[in-house]
């Protein structure tokens, strides 16, 4: 008899703070220690972080994730964020 496997949990939230047009922009959290995996998306994103620290993958680049950085995404390129600590951002999709 086999067991169905669970996707693991995360704290991770996200919230649509705004939609106008072809543009949203998300405010997101990624708490300490946890992890967006690499994926892509459809679209241009930038990302602003407001608080905490950790790394943002973009393609087979890593950037340092700290307050007033700014990563541009191009669409389709894979990305992922590590949260060393509690990450707090916006993105902006357009």
């Amino acid at each position: 008899m086999s067991q169905a496997h669970e996707a693991p949990k995360t704290h991770v939230t996200s919230e649509v703070v705004s939609k106008q047009g072809a543009f949203k922009i998300i405010k997101m959290t990624v708490p300490g220690g946890e992890e967006l995996p690499l994926h892509v998306a459809a679209m241009d994103t930038a990302i602003v972080v407001v608080a905490g620290e950790g790394r943002i993958m973009v393609g087979d680049t890593t950037f340092a994730a700290a307050p007033g950085a700014v990563i541009e995404i191009p669409r389709d390129a894979p990305h992922g964020v590590y949260a060393d600590e509690t990450l707090d951002f916006v993105l902006i999709q357009a």
